[in-house]
């Protein structure tokens, strides 16, 4: 049902650019009085030709701002639950135990303080022409971003993402991968914003990761040429599908596994230890991780073999990680050899009062039970 109102409301005020409409509340937005005036005429006459009631009891007009579907709105942008936010702080001071001198200084710093608070979150109209950022963050068990747009030298917010709580599989992912959920979230969240515009630009804690330069992959490919490993993995039976291939970024040909859907390069022994370091060092992950995460890119012989020494000769891995647990045996007890030489006694409760009593004290004989 409001599905078709909101349509058929679209349908009415459709041609008014200055209207907007959330299934039967209207927002008329105009630069002065004369115009809105004019707005409010427009749009009074489009309803009445398709014979809509306006009650003008639940009719505002005229105010320079305010509250709309929790959006307190007005000339300078639109602040999500602005309103309580006002209510919040008008008239109040700030007391406790500790005495406080209050004098014109200490009032106009509080003043300001509030002042900052219910203009933290206030959001701006969208600017068609402007460029767009998305910042984005993760954390050990919530992800957010914001969406802001540039005009000039100012950065306006034009919409929040917070506090998703990750799940217990998420809260496992390592650092660099739930950076990148943030991003796969935030932008998912704010796609009607993104589509059609400019690129965008993208902020996180996540840098360009250049694995090898230019210069690093022509000695690669010269090492290819004269790597034994490399020829005995081309003549056993190894299920590595290895052959030349060409990358954009060089004219030499590099010998890649084809055999899944990733391309995957051959790595000689000079590089492997960098690109162990830079894959490994962006989160520190345990040796099974380590050997997926660099599996799924590359290949050599002995690949799993060298990521759990490495792993276990990491220095940072050593400090901060735990790799001995420590379990102690089940405790017993010595069988009593005299009544009442060994009780138990415990608090069962919270039950159900009776003569107000929630709590039942148990005490048991070992040597009865």
């Amino acid at each position: 049902m409001q599905l078709r109102l909101q349509r058929f409301i679209d349908s009415i005020i459709r041609d008014i650019p200055c209207c907007y409409a959330y299934v039967d509340d209207l927002l008329i937005t105009s630069a002065d009085h004369e115009s809105h005036k004019r707005d409010l005429d427009l749009v009074f006459s489009k309803l009445g030709e398709h014979g809509i009631i306006v009650n003008p009891q639940k009719c505002v007009f005229g105010q320079s701002e305010l509250k709309f579907l929790g959006f307190l709105v007005s000339s300078n942008g639109a602040a999500e639950e602005q309103a309580c936010l006002h209510d919040l702080v008008k008239y109040k001071v700030k007391r406790d135990n500790t005495p406080v001198v209050w004098n014109d200084v200490t009032n106009s710093a509080f003043e300001s303080c509030k002042k900052l608070i219910t203009n933290a979150t206030a959001l701006s109209f969208p600017a068609a022409i402007a460029r767009l950022s998305l910042m984005t963050d993760a954390s050990d068990f919530a992800v957010g971003s914001v969406l802001q747009q540039h005009i000039e030298t100012t950065v306006e917010p034009l919409g929040f993402f917070l506090s998703r709580k990750l799940s217990a599989t998420e809260k496992k992912y390592s650092t660099f991968d739930r950076e990148l959920l943030s991003i796969y979230l935030s932008v998912k969240h704010f796609r009607h914003m993104l589509e059609g515009r400019e690129p965008i630009h993208t902020f996180s804690r996540i840098s360009q990761i250049d694995l090898l330069n230019s210069n690093d992959y022509s000695r690669l490919s010269e090492d290819k040429s004269s790597d034994l490993e490399l020829q005995s993995l081309m003549g056993s039976a190894t299920g590595l599908e290895l052959g030349p291939v060409y990358f954009a970024h060089s004219d030499k040909t590099f010998y890649c596994d084809v055999s899944m859907a990733t391309v995957r390069p051959y790595v000689t022994k000079q590089f492997r230890r960098q690109i162990f370091n830079q894959l490994h060092n962006l989160s520190h992950p345990g040796v099974k991780a380590t050997q997926k995460l660099i599996s799924a890119r590359f290949v050599w012989k002995n690949l799993n073999k060298d990521c759990a020494l490495w792993c276990k000769s990491c220095t940072q891995c050593q400090r901060s990680k735990v790799s001995r647990h420590t379990k102690s045996p089940v405790g017993t007890f010595p069988l009593p050899s005299a009544r009442f030489s060994n009780v138990h006694i415990d608090v069962v409760g919270s039950l159900s009062p009776v003569r107000e009593m929630s709590y039942l004290l148990t005490c048991v004989d070992r040597f009865t039970r």
